[in-house]
């Protein structure tokens, strides 16, 4: 009976270790161009910046720029956030880390 007991605690010790060793990144793309965002398996682009993400969450916020063609002055800002799962390769011999997208939502409206 308290073997039972002890085994759940090992598996709860883990579960919230993991859960809390597990670190998302949020990626800001500051281009206005779709494309430039990552494709599976491809290194992100220079002009994405990792941020912090609350836990639990996986963005990648994108913004459009749409200027009006009846008032050449007026600028219309389009911003979207949809999910990313993205993964981390750490190389041995170079000491870096290229953060690749998993899977991308990002090219669909």
């Amino acid at each position: 009976m308290a073997w039972a007991a002890v085994q759940k605690l090992i598996i709860a010790i883990c579960f919230v270790h993991h859960s809390f060793s597990t670190t998302r990144k949020c990626y800001e793309c500051s281009s206005t161009d779709d494309d430039n965002l990552c494709k599976p398996g491809e290194a992100i682009p220079d002009d994405v910046i990792p941020v912090d993400c609350p836990y639990g969450y996986d963005f990648c916020k994108t913004t459009k720029i749409i200027d009006d063609l009846l008032k050449p002055t007026s600028v219309t800002y389009i911003s979207r956030s949809c999910s990313k799962h993205c993964v981390t390769f750490h190389s041995i011999l170079g000491g870096a880390s290229v953060y690749c997208c998993q899977q991308d939502y990002c090219n669909t409206d």
